[in-house]
């Protein structure tokens, strides 16, 4: 999907702020969605044409799915890892490399013998 346009939105559910990533695209994405991501939490992602109206009426529709997502954020650790962290895997500790990806995605990938 190639995201035109992204923007923060902070509204109000039953007492709780919460804010949330609005992406719009001007190809192919046909209908609204929400998804939950552990690194920029609630992100709705809509066609570029869709009226704020239809985003917020999207939106409150779907206050309990929010509401329920918010809480298990709000549940996580924050990990934080810096290069030189030890990681254990399968009774080891491997020497961790933080590399910023493509769109600042996570990814652990192992090199080396794993043994």
């Amino acid at each position: 999907m190639a995201v035109t346009s992204i923007q923060q939105l902070t509204f109000i559910i039953k007492e709780t702020s919460v804010t949330c990533t609005v992406k719009r695209s001007k190809k192919r994405r046909r209908t609204l969605a929400m998804v939950m991501d552990p690194q920029e939490g609630i992100v709705v992602l809509i066609p570029w044409r869709t009226s704020d109206a239809s985003l917020h009426e999207f939106i409150y529709s779907h206050q309990r799915w929010i509401l329920a997502r918010v809480s298990q954020l709000q549940g996580l650790p924050d990990y934080k890892l810096a290069t030189g962290d030890q990681l254990s895997y399968l009774g080891g500790a491997y020497p961790l490399r933080v590399v910023e990806g493509v769109k600042r995605r996570t990814a652990c990938i192992m090199k080396g013998n794993c043994t």
